[in-house]
């Protein structure tokens, strides 16, 4: 049930925040309560330099109320909603809306004991420029032990990535040591660092192995921190979840490998092989089509639909998956009142993207349509014509 989305918390510039803790959440009000609260309790010595940014992935869903009154009962905590698409990887845009220079996210359902966020600021301060990724133990359900250090990347069930563990991990007082990949419930970097997760990734999945790719392909390191331990909430509640579509995390694994290099076919390979969907070697072609386009240039494409008009919305959706791309739809609800390219500008800060390919209902009916519109993109001829509206529009940076 979708209801009003709340307002966004203010900055307050008056307030510290050399430490950035970013959570994002989904239908998850219990969660991010305790995983806020256990900060404020647990860790005071770090949070009276640090503030909270909480970001509402389901901005107009049933949990935002509750969620946006922790802005007024915890001290600066920010809460901002952003429900215009759902992913996992919005974690990206908790570095977008940050102040700190270090930036420590955690998922809704993760709790850390006492010293640990001490122990990764510590470790910035003693290494200011670092270009590192930093992870820690996750505890075992019994929390008198570690159980994984690091993720070995191997592909096992439709996921990059098999728990693993190294000794070192068992020293709280030990140095950080180099691992190939972790859990993403649990990280920290420094903002400046922060390589970015694709635009394009859309439902659960994708962002293991690659942003650690990323941060090598940056110059920098993916580390364990022993000190940096996290108790993570197996499994999750019904109904508080994103969605989980094996195609969508074909596509986000197809989007993300080939940024960074990885094995396409072997992936695509995998999921056929061993979750049988034979849809995913089709998944992979359709991205490399899309890479190619003006549209992959862009973070996104945003379709302005007539609310009237439903089926071009779902010719629209179904001409540009030929192309990899899952576009974003901007209602039309006056019949042609609203400027559609301002309205556009307006969503971008919603999205947090910096740039989008804006179309037309009426331009994107067929895959014919989408090659079209990308060769007028590419000729320059884009148009702002509410009819044949093919523009690409940019945004302030945050």
């Amino acid at each position: 049930m979708e209801g009003p989305v709340p307002s966004e918390t203010v900055v307050d510039e008056s307030k510290p925040a050399s430490v950035t803790i970013g959570i994002a959440t989904f239908d998850d009000f219990d969660g991010a309560w305790f995983t806020i609260n256990s900060l404020y309790l647990h860790h005071p010595e770090v949070m009276k330099i640090a503030e909270v940014v909480l970001i509402d992935n389901r901005g107009n869903g049933p949990e935002s109320p509750e969620l946006k009154r922790l802005d007024a009962q915890l001290p600066n905590l920010r809460y901002v909603p952003l429900a215009a698409y759902s992913s996992t990887a919005i974690r990206d845009q908790l570095f977008a809306h940050a102040r700190g220079d270090i930036v420590i996210v955690l998922d809704s359902h993760v709790l850390l004991p006492a010293g640990a966020l001490q122990a990764v600021v510590d470790w910035f301060t003693a290494h200011p420029q670092s270009n590192d990724l930093i992870h820690g133990p996750m505890l075992a359900a019994s929390n008198l032990k570690n159980s994984a250090s690091h993720m070995d990347p191997v592909w096992r069930a439709g996921m990059y990535g098999v728990w693993g563990y190294d000794k070192r991990a068992d020293d709280v007082d030990g140095d950080a040591f180099e691992i190939p990949q972790h859990g993403l419930a649990a990280f920290a970097c420094r903002r400046a660092a922060w390589p970015g997760l694709n635009t394009k990734f859309v439902g659960f999945g994708g962002e293991e192995g690659y942003v650690h790719e990323k941060i090598r392909l940056a110059g920098g390191r993916v580390l364990c921190l022993p000190a940096f331990r996290w108790q993570h909430r197996f499994p999750r509640p019904r109904g508080v979840s994103y969605r989980l579509i094996w195609e969508d995390r074909v596509r986000n694994y197809a989007i993300g490998w080939s940024e960074v290099g990885l094995d396409v076919d072997a992936m695509a390979e995998h999921f056929v092989e061993a979750l049988d969907v034979k849809s995913a070697p089709d998944i992979v072609a359709r991205v490399r089509r899309g890479i190619g386009t003006a549209f992959w240039d862009a973070d996104g494409v945003i379709c302005v639909n007539d609310d009237l008009r439903p089926g071009r919305w779902a010719a629209t959706l179904a001409a540009f998956a030929n192309v990899g791309i899952i576009p974003i739809r901007l209602s039309q609800p006056d019949g042609g009142v609203t400027d559609d390219l301002e309205a556009a500008r307006q969503a971008l800060r919603g999205l947090g993207w910096r740039s989008a390919v804006v179309v037309g209902d009426l331009v994107a009916a067929s895959e014919e349509d989408v090659l079209a519109a990308d060769v007028a993109l590419r000729a320059g001829g884009s148009t702002d014509d509410r009819s044949h509206l093919v523009t690409r529009i940019e945004g302030e940076a945050r």
